[in-house]
């Protein structure tokens, strides 16, 4: 059981990131009344299926943002140093229980970027009244995500910087 409120993150990874290593577990995290400057993401959840683990939870409310690649992401195929061994048992994390209120973010590459495993998807994912000034890769992306709730999320402007360059 973590709680983090009323912070202030110039620059960093993440104002929440869990993972890469989860081989047990991280529940119960409350982040609110956060304000960000430039973070890759404001949550960020990160494992791949050599770890197994479980990630419950995990809930943000309150949170301001200026730039963010992502602002919402989920990657489930982090593989780090462990790319050149072979696997010898496959340990999918559990990832239920995410719930994201009440972001407001400038500018993203991408909006919310939810990939989990196709083996045992993320599960329970509700997010509410978020919104994003412009994208430059699109706003959401959902794979392998059950029990999706999406209320009241927005994105003003979506950029496709990568046909400009053409």
């Amino acid at each position: 059981n973590v709680t983090v409120r009323r912070c202030h993150v110039a620059a960093a990874h993440s104002v929440l990131a869990c993972g890469s290593e989860l081989s047990a577990g991280i529940r119960n995290v409350l982040v609110e009344d956060c304000t960000a400057g430039s973070v890759r993401s404001v949550l960020k959840i990160k494992t791949n299926d050599r770890r197994g683990g479980f990630v419950r939870n995990i809930r943000m409310e309150n949170i301001l943002t200026r730039r963010v690649e992502k602002v919402i992401a989920l990657e489930t195929d982090v593989l780090y140093q462990w790319a050149e061994f072979p696997d010898y048992e496959t340990r999918i994390t559990e990832i239920e229980g995410l719930y994201v209120k009440n972001v407001s973010c400038e500018e993203a590459r991408r909006g919310i970027d939810l990939v989990g495993d196709a083996r045992l998807p993320a599960r329970k994912v509700r997010i509410e009244n978020v919104h994003v000034g412009r994208t430059t890769e699109g706003f959401k992306r959902l794979e392998n995500v059950r029990d999706v709730e999406l209320k009241d999320v927005s994105c003003g402007l979506e950029l496709d910087v990568r046909a400009a360059g053409d």
